[in-house]
């Protein structure tokens, strides 16, 4: 059996020293690897660019003419925003409802007039406890995607949701207080 294997003989580096161009095909091979590795994460970014492209992008918005305050909700995106709906606060009173017909096209608005009226020598709209409002959409992976006002934004699970009431986002996410402010709106289901 010893005499059926046969031995290999393996070049072994000279002991002269290394030339440059004995180097080249290693240097090759990193340039190239750097190369792969780079492309890969162009490719993954451009694919996260792409993914983001398709998620709808509200933007709320407070007009006020002196007597009531309107709420303008801004599709910013080049993607239909499905299940709409807003939440006020202001102080002790609150409001809510949905966006329309519960969808926003793209590049479109909506104007919520009359979110709340404006108590003459009480409310003050541009103050420090001025209004805050907030929006809501569902995303195409059903996750509930919102922004407030205040230009801030959150994106919650299903399990975060299901079951809750629109004050209940604004109880997690505004202010602590919200559940026991008065509602001004009907009542308008939950999320």
């Amino acid at each position: 059996m010893l005499a059926a294997i046969t031995h290999v003989v393996v070049d072994r580096w000279p002991h002269e020293p290394l030339s440059v161009l004995q180097l080249v095909p290693v240097a090759t091979a990193v340039v190239a690897a750097v190369a792969a590795a780079i492309s890969w994460r162009a490719v993954r970014q451009a694919r996260k660019i792409w993914e983001r492209s398709l998620l709808p992008v509200l933007n709320p918005l407070f007009d006020e003419d002196g007597l009531t305050l309107t709420l303008i909700v801004g599709n910013v995106s080049k993607t239909l925003a499905g299940n709409a709906g807003w939440a006020v606060l202001w102080g002790s009173r609150r409001a809510e409802g949905h966006v329309g017909s519960r969808y926003l096209r793209p590049d479109a608005y909506d104007r919520v007039p009359s979110v709340l009226t404006i108590r003459q020598g009480i409310d003050d709209v541009d103050g420090v406890a001025g209004p805050v409002g907030i929006v809501w959409c569902r995303r195409p992976d059903a996750q509930l995607h919102v922004w407030s006002t205040g230009g801030q934004s959150w994106v919650l699970k299903g399990i975060d949701v299901r079951g809750k009431y629109p004050v209940d986002l604004l109880t997690r996410l505004i202010d602590n207080d919200a559940a026991t402010a008065i509602r001004e709106s009907a009542a308008t289901g939950m999320l």
